[in-house]
């Protein structure tokens, strides 16, 4: 039996740090690639050396690095500087027009493609060193510098230092790439094989800090330069060049590497972004300190979309890790669209909770206005003709004042801007000024003289009321149409502030519809991705009829949801403002995990009337 002196014993070698070497050699050493020490290591880590029963390690000839099988801590503590930009990006960015779309799309691929090209370096050569360690420094810098990028990442009105700050911020990027590559080339020096590949690589990482200095110098302050336009492009080629290189040069195979771990983490990523977009739109729904019954049900629907949309894809891409040559690489570039709409339909589910709490308080704003006209129907003629006008001032002005302090659900609704509250002033000071006798025919159901001659008056100043505290619960909700309108009319030639509350409604109404087109698009590009992705992921021995079907089945409903945005015009958008359109797309991806994991069972003998006209020789009898 053990002492407890001998039990509180602790060697010191357990408490003594790994020795940090300061630049680590990522090849496996000839002692370990021998017959002999092959039940030493993992078969991952020696996948993709050939014939090691059958020959000796030549250490002339091709050198063979250290694989991991799942990501280094390094490579976790990097992709949260990853996240970290998508989070900070999507807070500040909304998508509400076609401009807003694509400078989305833009700054996201930048910054998937600097992180995807750091991974690719990252699963094939990473070995924990000094050098490492400071060069992850280096690339977390590149991730400060898309920080710093993004707040005023707006192509079509540039800011010149935002833009020669993004050109230098990706040439560090590849700098340092290519100085990472450089530890490679000299650790291969002796190989007969490998110092090509990885020279070729040296040198596209180079050209490309080379084009990103250029560009640099294409940005001015009094103009926009679509030279950014040629990050993009030169991203892009370098990460198809990454990935051709790949099937020809043995050293650059990622056959063996955690490739395919890498993309399905970063879908992961994007998941999450999808739950971080929704609960801050959870957040503002919650300061309302009201839920209803639909509102309950966008916000459910909304969880639930992302929570099929990672079972659907979890469960398809089951066979990642079997995955290599040519079905990798194409496997593994499809996640960059795949990621782009996946976040776009994220960002759309949680704008439509969103909207239909915006569309709910505007009704009720309508409906609460509504009601006080009624009382006025109803109660006039035990009024004075002469003093109609003060009471129609003062019901609407109540009922104003009602809307904004004593109703629960509007009172943090109180308009940030004094135009909005002139504009009401506005209103309410034109109707008193329409004479009695308006009123009384108006009210009274009687068309007299008068009647036509101030009903477009006074309606109009009643949607001007409608309108100004609609545009205030909007701005609640960070939708802001009157800044944007007040922007783009300038101020050298303002517009009367009634006219600027009419183009705001008109400017969120486009927005709704906007948000409607590409979420529905982005949810029907997911499934076809989707598709796409299993069927490069999956096995060609493990396809059958049940299957095959079951795809293009699938990739046809992508397709239709997609294209359903076509129909949708400005005159058929008060249909749309209903709770039901998220949860309608939440009902598809349901009924694509429910069919996805429906039994498969063979066809009936009636559907198989081949097989009476063409009988098999070798058929089996039954027993």
């Amino acid at each position: 039996m053990a002492s407890p002196r001998d039990e509180g014993h602790i060697e010191p070698n357990l408490l003594t740090v790994t020795k940090l070497p300061w630049l680590a050699d990522p090849i496996l050493p000839e002692d370990k690639l021998r017959p002999k020490d092959l039940g030493e290591f993992d078969d991952l880590q020696l996948q993709g050396i050939e014939s090691l029963t059958r020959r000796e390690y030549d250490i002339h000839r091709i050198p063979r690095f250290k694989k991991h099988s799942e990501p280094t801590n390094l490579e976790m503590f990097y992709d949260l500087w990853f996240v970290a930009n998508l989070q900070i990006f999507t807070a500040i960015h909304t998508v509400n027009d076609v401009t807003n779309l694509w400078s989305y799309v833009g700054f996201i691929s930048l910054l998937w493609f600097d992180w995807f090209l750091v991974s690719l370096y990252d699963v094939r050569y990473l070995a924990d060193s000094v050098f490492e360690r400071v060069a992850r420094v280096l690339h977390m810098g590149v991730m400060v510098g898309f920080a710093v990028i993004c707040v005023n990442y707006t192509p079509e009105e540039q800011k010149m230092e935002t833009f020669q700050v993004g050109s230098l911020v990706l040439m560090v990027s590849r700098v340092v790439l290519a100085v990472r590559y450089l530890s490679i080339l000299w650790h291969v020096r002796h190989f007969k094989a490998g110092k090509r590949a990885i020279s070729i690589c040296v040198a596209l990482n180079l050209a490309a800090a080379l084009i990103y200095m250029g560009v640099t110098f294409r940005f001015h302050h009094s103009r926009n330069s679509r030279a950014y336009g040629t990050w993009y492009a030169v991203s892009g080629v370098e990460s198809l060049a990454q990935l051709g290189l790949s099937l020809y040069f043995e050293v650059l195979s990622f056959d063996g590497t955690h490739l395919s771990q890498r993309v399905t983490l970063a879908t992961l990523f994007m998941l999450a972004e999808g739950i971080n977009v929704l609960g801050e739109n959870v957040v503002l729904i919650v300061k309302n300190k009201k839920w209803t019954p639909p509102s309950i049900g966008s916000l459910t629907a909304g969880v639930a979309l992302i929570y099929f949309l990672y079972m659907i894809y979890f469960d398809w891409v089951d066979n990642h890790r079997t995955l290599k040559g040519i079905r990798q690489v194409v496997w593994t570039q499809l996640h960059l669209p795949f990621h782009i709409v996946l976040l776009l339909l994220s960002e759309g589910a949680s704008q439509f909770v969103q909207w239909w709490k915006i569309i709910e308080s505007i009704y009720d704003v309508l409906g609460t206005l509504g009601d006080a006209l009624a009382q006025l129907r109803k109660g006039f003629r035990s009024l004075e003709p002469d003093h109609l006008s003060q009471a129609v001032l003062d019901t609407f002005n109540n009922t104003a004042n009602q809307l904004f302090q004593e109703y629960e659900l509007f009172e943090e609704y109180k308009p940030n801007y004094g135009q909005t509250k002139e504009s009401i002033d506005k209103a309410l000071t034109d109707m008193f000024h329409i004479p009695n006798e308006f009123y009384y025919e108006y009210l009274s159901g009687k068309a007299g003289n008068m009647t036509m001659d101030y009903e477009t008056s006074f309606f109009h100043d009643f949607f001007t009321l409608f309108i100004s505290l609609s545009n205030s619960i909007c701005e609640k909700y960070k939708i802001d149409p009157v800044e944007d309108i007040t922007k783009k009319l300038g101020e050298d030639a303002p517009a009367p502030w009634g006219k600027v509350q009419d183009a705001a409604i008109e400017s969120t109404l486009a927005r709704y519809q906007i948000t409607i087109a590409f979420t529905f698009v982005s949810a029907g590009l997911t499934l076809v991705l989707l598709v796409l992705l299993f069927s490069f992921a999956r096995p060609r021995r493990a396809w059958s009829w049940s299957v095959a079907v079951r795809m293009v089945f699938f990739a046809l409903v992508g397709l239709a949801l997609a294209l359903t945005t076509l129909g949708v015009r400005s005159d058929k958008l008060p249909d749309l403002l209903t709770p039901w359109l998220l949860p309608t797309l939440t009902l598809v991806f349901f009924v694509v995990v429910i069919l996805s994991h429906w039994p498969r069972r063979p066809l009936p003998d009636s559907f198989m009337f081949w097989r009476r006209i063409f009988p098999s020789k070798n058929k089996r009898r039954r027993v």
